[in-house]
């Protein structure tokens, strides 16, 4: 997933190495968003609201397969979820333009500490339906599969999936675990940085912002991942794991520190080359998320 391609994945730096055809093109956007503003809003929301969805035989593994998988109805179109193992329920999030199958490494050691493991693809993902969706989307679909599979002891959330958790949280959903990795700050600044790289005048940036706050009916600062953790963490106890790597290209090491500023009580657990999307395949990784989300009571403590 490359930064121009993640929806509102990070809180960048605008200093973006772009070739001479980019140059071109991003020039000829710029021009032409300045004639026709609402077309290239219309075309900016597009953008934001599609992700890439990659082709169905690289979206498995040899754990998480469509012969295994749940189709669940939701909102007029379905999901795909798994589940493995007994136990408290740890439900595994993916990010934007990713799919359940990136969590295959997790499946195992969370069944061996006493989890039973729930994964899903989200809306307009992997191989559940849909061709766009949102935050309130995703955040619907993590409750969907919540209702169905819980109570959710923990939710391990990647990127992307790391705000619409959030959201779900604000709105309903209760967890006593949760492990952020690679968490993404805010989504306002990352889209000034999608219409830098584009070319596209903050007006219209604006403007896309404005209509989709009126159309989903919500501001997009409600979604500050540092605001909202600390809010829930302040309001109902919640024991939060921050995992992100130095060198991730996508979602800036940053992000989680400053998120690790509002919220004390959260431990940032830092790796270094693992990379954004690697960092779902860490050893190290993954027996610290499961050690931590089997400190609860009911769970033996992975050794």
């Amino acid at each position: 997933m490359n930064a121009t391609s993640a929806f509102f994945a990070s809180k960048k730096s605008t200093n973006v190495r772009l070739s001479f055809d980019q140059i071109v093109a991003r020039t000829t956007r710029g021009l032409a968003a300045r004639l026709f503003p609402a077309r290239a809003e219309r075309h900016l929301r597009d953008y934001m609201l599609t992700p890439k969805r990659p082709a169905a035989e690289h979206t498995g593994s040899d754990l998480v397969r469509t012969d295994n998988a749940v189709r669940v109805p939701y909102a007029s179109r379905w999901l795909r979820v798994w589940s493995f193992g007994e136990g408290p329920v740890v439900l595994l999030a993916h990010g934007w333009s990713g799919f359940a199958a990136q969590f295959d490494a997790w499946i195992e050691p969370l069944v061996s500490a006493g989890h039973r493991v729930v994964l899903f693809d989200a809306p307009a993902h992997g191989g559940s339906g849909g061709r766009q969706t949102n935050i309130m989307d995703m955040a619907g679909a993590i409750q969907q599969v919540a209702g169905l599979y819980g109570p959710v002891q923990a939710i391990v959330a990647h990127s992307f999936g790391a705000p619409a958790t959030l959201f779900a949280l604000r709105h309903g959903l209760n967890v006593d675990r949760l492990v952020l990795l690679a968490a993404p700050l805010s989504l306002t600044k990352f889209s000034l940085f999608v219409a830098h790289v584009l070319g596209l005048p903050l007006s219209v940036r604006g403007r896309m912002q404005r209509n989709m706050e009126r159309k989903l009916q919500f501001r997009w600062d409600e979604t500050d991942t540092d605001k909202v953790l600390a809010s829930l963490v302040a309001a109902r106890g919640l024991a939060a794991l921050l995992v992100h790597d130095r060198r991730d290209r996508e979602v800036p090491f940053a992000s989680s520190e400053a998120i690790a500023a509002a919220v004390p009580s959260a431990r940032l657990y830092a790796t270094e080359g693992s990379g954004h999307t690697r960092l779902l395949r860490n050893g190290a990784v993954i027996a610290e998320a499961a050690r931590f989300v089997s400190m609860a009571n009911g769970v033996r403590r992975v050794a």
